[in-house]
């Protein structure tokens, strides 16, 4: 159901979420950065991460310091898997994740196109111990 709505991969612009007392904060800072795609078949995929991260120590793709790999952990995060969608809901079914806890799960948002652009928010998602909102704004790419 409406998958060609949303067929394309887009640009992330911004990531803004706001707590119940109205202060908003910038996960991954003020120019995060990150892709969406979304197939005509039905597949999404998602990476969002921090603009500037630190160089590992070591040269190996596996050989990350301990606190290197914790801080790069923090600053990113990724998933695919299938989506469906509704006229003003989106439905992300996780096949994985690099957070595991949403492996499995179905990670449901709103959604909307203003300006041309693609408009993903959530109601209530937990960040450090609160319920917050967020909402994300894509660019798609030509």
């Amino acid at each position: 159901m409406m998958k060609s709505v949303f067929s394309g991969t887009y640009e992330l612009i911004s990531w803004k979420n706001t707590s119940s007392s109205g202060e908003q904060t910038y996960p991954f800072g003020p120019n995060a950065k990150g892709f969406i795609t979304y197939t005509s078949n039905g597949y999404v995929s998602v990476h969002l991460m921090a603009e500037s991260r630190a160089m590992f120590t070591n040269e190996g793709i596996f050989d990350a310091l301990a606190a290197e790999a914790l801080q790069n952990q923090l600053n990113y995060i990724s998933y695919f898997g299938t989506f469906t969608a509704t006229e003003s809901t989106v439905f992300h079914r996780l096949l994985s994740c690099s957070f595991p806890n949403w492996e499995g799960t179905t990670q449901v948002r709103n959604w909307s196109f203003q300006n041309g652009l693609l408009q993903l928010s959530v109601d209530k998602l937990l960040v450090d111990n609160e319920l917050v909102s967020a909402q994300l704004i894509w660019q798609p790419l030509s």
